[in-house]
């Protein structure tokens, strides 16, 4: 759920956030957006960075988001297992001291 438009540019008039340090980038960017959309040259990436993180903080889960969680772990257990991987079988000629270095398995037999 994203904040509407009315909450988000309320935080600040709430002073629920606050800006410590000059962010003269992120200000610049932010006086670019108009009611025609941004106006800047460049791509709007802090304030873009801005928005993601009050969304995270702010933002109040879903309700009921429960349901969702419990359905998606009955669904990871309903998957199979996969079998496991075969063991690998060395060609003949194949170097077993190369393989064991490489794979890192110390009992391997030597030719």
């Amino acid at each position: 759920m994203m904040p509407n438009r009315s909450s988000g540019e309320g935080v600040w008039q709430k002073d629920q956030v606050r800006h410590v340090g000059e962010y003269r980038e992120l200000e610049d960017q932010m006086l670019n957006f108009s009611t025609a959309g941004y106006l800047g040259s460049r791509s709007p990436d802090r304030v873009d960075a801005l928005v993601w993180a009050l969304t995270d903080l702010m933002v109040v889960p879903m309700p009921s988001w429960g349901i969702f969680e419990v359905t998606r772990q009955r669904a990871m257990e309903a998957r199979p297992v996969p079998p496991p991987p075969p063991e690998p079988y060395y060609a003949p000629g194949w170097s077993h001291e190369f393989a064991r270095l490489l794979l890192g398995k110390a009992d391997m037999r030597a030719d």
